[in-house]
């Protein structure tokens, strides 16, 4: 019987988590985003790289396509030690430590940010409740603030990429997922 009711619970947040659109986005309010010129990857050959645990085919995908989203945001590139932030990527994996380790690694605080998406509690800031669960096979984007070295917005979006999806729905995925993202970045 608990094995059935466990069971239930898991398939009924799969489902509702399936079935959202928007994009789980927590965010620093303090941070004024629209003062953000520069924005840089970090190295392929930095230890950061070896925490995303990416195949360069991947991680070649992932960058052109956050590559074009900066663009057209009218950001420009610059070297890790120019840059304004610093944009890092993972994507989920079924491995909670890996995740934490992740965390770990772009500072991330998800009692720091603000859920875009929940109600408001009396400190005035969004609840979070189940927002930072993210679903196995999601991609995580995170601006890492270069003074700080911390994350100052956080936005996940299920990829839903299957082994039989060519290279260009992958691609397509991918595009999809980031724009659907970086619409909710603010424009402070």
């Amino acid at each position: 019987m608990k094995t059935k009711l466990m069971l239930l619970s898991c398939l009924s947040l799969f489902l509702f988590a399936c079935a959202s659109k928007n994009p789980v986005t927590n965010f620093q309010q303090e941070y004024s985003f629209g003062d953000i010129e520069y924005y840089s990857l970090y190295p392929r050959n930095s230890e950061f790289t070896e925490v995303q645990n990416l195949g360069d085919v991947m991680r070649n995908r992932i960058e052109i396509v956050l590559e074009q989203a900066m663009d057209k945001k009218g950001l420009d590139y610059k070297d890790t030690e120019q840059a304004d932030v610093v944009i890092s990527y993972y994507i989920v994996g079924r491995s909670a430590r890996e995740l934490k380790g992740y965390n770990r690694e772009v500072n991330y605080c998800q009692y720091c940010l603000t859920s875009l998406y929940g109600d408001n509690n009396s400190s005035g800031k969004k609840k979070l409740g189940n927002a930072d669960y993210v679903l196995p096979g999601s991609l995580i984007i995170d601006l890492i603030d270069q003074k700080k070295k911390r994350s100052i917005w956080r936005s996940s979006y299920p990829l839903n990429i299957d082994v039989s999806d060519n290279s260009q729905e992958v691609k397509e995925k991918i595009s999809n997922a980031v724009n659907v993202m970086f619409s909710t970045l603010p424009n402070k």
